[in-house]
């Protein structure tokens, strides 16, 4: 029963974001996890490797090289593999053109911090309702906010960011007035 409730109450919370479209363009789009909300995946193989497993098999893995720019300068050159998630839930709004990617995340292992269990699953992080309540309103009363930025083209992920590291990276990278978010 407290599963279906979180459904709903999830489901209404993303249906009152201003989600526009489930895809992006250039392989970017959200991928719908009914635990907890949406993730931006990346769908696109333009290249592969050989991945070698715990037990020593090795497989023939197709996915993007994306590189992934954090504040201070930090940067992570990461193999993601098709499917896979670049920015987890929870997205609260997304705009795009045809060269960029805006996206507004809750982040809700700093939101929820005690209430996450080893499987990430909202219904499994307690069984008595009143802990889900109250993660569903820590959810919607966090000021916890990071912004991102993916540069479609060249596979480039800038974030998490604060607002001002947003509007600063926006305007280095060039991205249009036009294309906004909403400050929260």
């Amino acid at each position: 029963m407290t599963k279906y409730l979180y459904i709903f109450i999830l489901a209404i919370l993303i249906s009152s974001c201003s989600l526009e479209s489930s895809y992006f363009g250039e392989g970017y789009e959200l991928s719908e996890n009914p635990e907890y909300g949406e993730n931006i995946v990346v769908n696109k193989v333009d290249t592969s490797f050989f991945h070698t497993w715990g037990n020593g098999k090795m497989t023939l893995q197709k996915g993007v090289l994306v590189i992934f720019h954090h504040p201070q300068n930090k940067i992570d050159s990461s193999f993601i593999w098709e499917g896979a998630i670049v920015i987890p839930s929870f997205i609260a709004e997304v705009k795009f053109d045809s060269l960029f990617v805006i996206v507004h995340q809750k982040p809700l292992d700093e939101i929820w911090g005690e209430y996450f269990t080893d499987n990430n699953n909202v219904y499994r992080r307690s069984n008595k309702p009143n802990k889900l309540t109250l993660a569903i309103k820590k959810l919607k009363e966090s000021k916890i906010n990071h912004y991102w930025i993916i540069r479609k083209k060249t596979d480039d992920i800038y974030g998490p960011l604060n607002w001002d590291e947003y509007i600063q990276k926006r305007e280095e990278i060039g991205v249009p007035k036009g294309l906004l978010l909403k400050e929260k």
